[in-house]
């Protein structure tokens, strides 16, 4: 996964709120959980420090 800026996020989107930093992912439809850890595992070796939040955010279904 790449990250993106939070202003572009989308309506699926995992984010990880640090102190002094939010760093944004594109979920595709179906994530799992082993997608989300392979984000974090890549954010892990940049030194970010621990996330204060993990913010998970799905795509809500069109009205029928």
């Amino acid at each position: 996964m790449r990250p993106i800026p939070t202003e572009q996020a989308v309506n699926r989107h995992l984010r990880f709120i640090f102190d002094d930093k939010v760093v944004s992912f594109r979920l595709n439809v179906g994530a799992t959980f082993a997608e989300i850890a392979e984000a974090w595992g890549e954010l892990s070796d940049r030194n970010y420090g621990k996330p204060m939040s993990i913010d998970v955010t799905f795509a809500k279904d069109a009205p029928t």
